[in-house]
């Protein structure tokens, strides 16, 4: 491990030593952290099908365990319609999200249902529309059949996630030996027109944009990524009758002309993947609520889903804190240079 992974563990360390402390001698009021999801999977046997790249490899009895810890402990599941409208400045909220348009998320409404949880959940629209699969999803296929293991094959899918999405299609369409990217089964699979807009009039379901391809906005020219959002607004729209309210920035990745075109389009909520619980008297403040963090909810393999969750409770966030000071060092670096 190089030095800085040695220096990024050690902080993860230690705010976790430091939060489990914070957290006894009490917790911010008005508190609202986001969980976020891709795949869900039933269990352990289907993540090892390799089927699709299991990114987070969670499953349905794991987001159960989650649903019932923030319970369990006073916090009350949100709508996107409900932050909008205002929550409560001194009540816990949590928000569940799922991103990239899994028909397997469909899995999560039954728990919903029992536990009377909402959800939000981010697609990408033109590839709902055309039928489309992921291209890492054939990538992880292909290299896991060659005998390359989980984290070598999402090593290679890691760089390619930050280039425009057709032209990582086109390149690796030719070096896959396939002529289009199409679902294998309903684990890859993302849901159809029709099933979007079923699932879309539950009461407890929120559709919320995640651009047209799933686009990585920043490697797009201005108007590209301006038409992006825009257009996946009017194609979900269309789908499911309403117009969505929150967009989930593909790999968390936004600027501030990205979130004025997301505003412009009509957007009031925006999210990334910053590890960072939010606090209710803020959102109003400097576009807060156009760069939400989230916390990455991991299954199998990961520590306890309870410890994981009581980590998201800290007020402190020193690991966020560090990699933020990390990323606009690099990016002073990278403008000196250039």
């Amino acid at each position: 491990m190089s030095v800085m992974g040695h220096l990024n563990r050690a902080v993860k360390t230690l705010d976790t030593v430091c939060s489990k402390i914070q957290l006894r001698l009490g917790e911010r009021r008005g508190g609202l952290i986001t969980i976020f999801v891709h795949n869900l999977f039933l269990d352990t046997a289907e993540i090892e099908r390799n089927l699709a790249c299991p990114q987070q490899c969670l499953t349905v009895a794991q987001l159960e365990r989650a649903i019932n810890y923030f319970q369990s402990v006073g916090y009350r599941f949100v709508s996107p319609v409900e932050i909008i409208a205002g929550l409560a400045p001194k009540g816990r909220h949590v928000l569940l999200t799922f991103d990239d348009g899994y028909f397997n998320n469909l899995r999560a409404l039954p728990l919903m249902e029992s536990y009377a949880v909402p959800a939000l959940f981010f697609v990408p629209a033109r590839m709902i529309q055309d039928g489309t699969a992921y291209w890492w999803d054939e990538l992880y296929r292909t290299r896991r059949g060659q005998g390359c293991s989980h984290e070598e094959a999402g090593a290679e899918i890691h760089p390619l996630a930050m280039r425009p999405t057709e032209e990582v299609m086109q390149q690796l369409a030719g070096k896959l030996g396939v002529r289009e990217f199409r679902a294998v089964t309903d684990v890859d699979r993302l849901f159809s027109p029709q099933e979007l807009r079923a699932f879309a009039a539950h009461p407890l379901v929120f559709i919320g944009n995640h651009g047209c391809l799933h686009e990585y906005l920043p490697a797009y020219p201005e108007q590209e990524a301006r038409r992006a959002i825009s257009e996946a607004q009017q194609l979900i729209h269309e789908m499911t009758g309403k117009p969505p309210l929150a967009i989930a920035y593909p790999v968390g990745a936004y600027s501030e002309q990205i979130i004025q075109f997301a505003k412009d389009a009509g957007l009031r909520l925006g999210f990334g993947t910053d590890a960072r619980k939010e606090y209710v008297p803020k959102l109003g403040e400097d576009n807060r609520a156009m760069r939400l963090g989230r916390h990455t909810l991991w299954g199998v393999g990961a520590e306890s889903i309870e410890a994981q969750c009581e980590y998201m409770r800290s007020d402190l966030g020193l690991h966020c804190r560090y990699r933020t000071f990390m990323e606009q060092l690099k990016q002073r670096v990278r403008r000196v240079r250039t």
